[in-house]
């Protein structure tokens, strides 16, 4: 069977607030288990490849889609909607229409929060948990620590020469 996965995503970077955004893939698997499996397998090969997400990152899994028979008009897997003043603010929706063929969604969730099944089924608030996260890499690491030793080195001098009551500007 093929799955079709909707992810969002959040890099965190040390220099500014990172980005975030959204993919899609697909994966074939027997069941909605192996899917998760594999949707898992091939987030971690682009990075192990240097592909994508080659920045630290939490990534989540919005929902995942199992494609059988598809209705003679299609399917819209995914509908999303943002406010404009917000952007990271959106109404989404997934298989939208009323005929989905023989297509259907899935919510994944840790296996130690069950609770988010039963907030999802109560139109509940409940937090997000990522599917993978990345780590800052041992390069990353070192390269975030030089940074703020040059940052740190630096700022004394930029100090004194910004510095008004300085002998020369003195009256």
């Amino acid at each position: 069977m093929l799955y079709l996965g909707h992810f969002s995503f959040s890099e965190i970077n040390d220099d500014d607030d990172g980005r975030f955004g959204h993919f899609s893939c697909m994966v074939e698997a027997k069941n909605p288990e192996g899917a998760e499996k594999a949707f898992k397998k091939l987030i971690l090969d682009m990075r192990k490849k240097k592909k994508l997400f080659t920045e630290p990152a939490d990534i989540y899994l919005d929902t995942f889609i199992e494609l059988g028979a598809l209705p003679a008009t299609g399917v819209v897997t995914e509908y999303a909607s943002y406010n404009r003043d917000y952007a990271p603010g959106r109404i989404c929706t997934y298989l939208p229409h009323e005929d989905k063929g023989e297509c259907k969604p899935y919510f994944w969730y840790p296996e130690d929060r069950p609770d988010i099944v039963e907030k999802i089924d109560a139109d509940e608030g409940f937090e997000n948990v990522p599917f993978v996260s990345f780590e800052p890499t041992a390069t990353q690491k070192k390269a975030a620590i030089l940074k703020k030793q040059m940052k740190k080195q630096s700022q004394p001098e930029i100090l004194e020469k910004r510095n008004p009551f300085s002998k020369k500007h003195h009256w």
